[in-house]
């Protein structure tokens, strides 16, 4: 094999074939808890309750498609034990955080959700639950020092515990990315970070962004392709490729078509060069527009279908994923030092 260290790196950055990743970010009412928005939300949390877990559920159970849950701790808990750990972690930074309050004037079907978890992991295509946060709470709020980053952690895992499940993948709160040592000792394989297009790489998205965002669904702009990479502090991290997006306020007036013909270009990028297509959302998302849009994500696993059942993808969960990157990884190396000690 001919060729310097830097061109079979090239080579080696690809799979024997194309893999799609979904991941989802699980929250409820939790992810806008601190907002004065969140009472907008609370019909689409009755519409994500009522229809569309499930019909998250038919599609990944028709299509055999494990999907990522990452789900915000408070989910796990019944409302007491909940209550509970929120007391708990009221203290140092976090003494005046609005997400820690009771919400006695919230129905517990809107914060609180064991039973759709239990649904989720009982899918016959298993499921992975990872991790979003105990409260949503954002890695780069200044409330969120290390120890309260810590603290977060630690009652997301126990949490987890409660229902039997050890979480391995996580999604950071409004993807800001911080904290990402704490993940490795608390046992995490892998985190999904900012997105791999231009409009996602910060922590703070301005009106250019947005705009970008949207301008790339009006011309159904095709989406990175993208490959896990090993993070300094151990553990693996994955960009998204695509944000399967909302149908709500400006962006419901463009056509759903849109989307699904970006994912479609994802997909069929992934296929050809061997790389991952991860397409994420928020089951919330697919509340406007349920039929809709349900019917948008059927059409994209249609055609992932059709590529998986030519052999060009495979369909992977995050924890997977890493699975798999981390055996590519060492399977590289004796390749890379051949490489190398030839180029002297």
């Amino acid at each position: 094999m001919n060729g310097t260290t830097n061109d079979i790196m090239r080579d080696q950055d690809r799979f024997p074939t194309g893999v799609f990743t979904v991941s989802l970010d699980f929250e409820l009412l939790w992810g806008t808890i601190d907002r004065s928005s969140r009472n907008s939300f609370r019909r689409l949390c009755a519409e994500e309750r009522a229809t569309i877990v499930d019909g998250l559920l038919d599609l990944f159970r028709e299509f055999r498609l494990p999907a990522t849950w990452c789900v915000v701790g408070q989910l796990f808990l019944d409302p007491e034990a909940a209550i509970a750990a929120r007391r708990r972690l009221r203290s140092g930074a976090r003494s005046n955080d609005s997400r820690l309050g009771d919400f006695s004037g919230l129905a517990k079907e809107e914060l609180y959700a064991r039973d759709l978890v239990r649904r989720i992991y009982d899918c016959p295509v298993p499921q992975e639950i990872g991790g979003h946060g105990f409260t949503h709470l954002p890695f780069t709020d200044p409330m969120c020092t290390a120890e309260a980053a810590a603290a977060e952690l630690a009652q997301l895992q126990a949490s987890a515990r409660s229902m039997n499940l050890v979480l391995k993948s996580f999604a950071f709160p409004r993807n800001r990315v911080a904290h990402t040592a704490l993940l490795a000792k608390f046992g995490y394989a892998i985190f999904r970070c900012q997105d791999a297009s231009w409009h996602h790489q910060t922590n703070r998205r301005g009106w250019k962004h947005r705009l970008g965002h949207a301008w790339d669904i009006v011309r159904a702009a095709p989406p990175p392709v993208v490959m896990p990479a090993r993070h300094p502090d151990g553990l693996w991290q994955v960009p998204g490729s695509m944000l399967f997006t909302p149908a709500r306020g400006v962006r419901s007036a463009i056509p759903v078509a849109r989307r699904v013909e970006r994912a479609v270009k994802g997909l069929e990028a992934a296929a050809e060069s061997g790389r991952v297509f991860h397409l994420w959302f928020h089951p919330t998302d697919l509340a406007p527009k349920s039929a809709e849009m349900l019917g948008g994500l059927r059409q994209i696993l249609q055609c992932a279908r059709h590529l998986r059942d030519e052999g060009k993808l495979q369909f992977m969960s995050m924890q997977s994923l890493a699975q798999m990157a981390a055996v590519f990884s060492q399977e590289s190396q004796p390749v890379l030092a051949a490489a190398a000690g030839r180029s002297e």
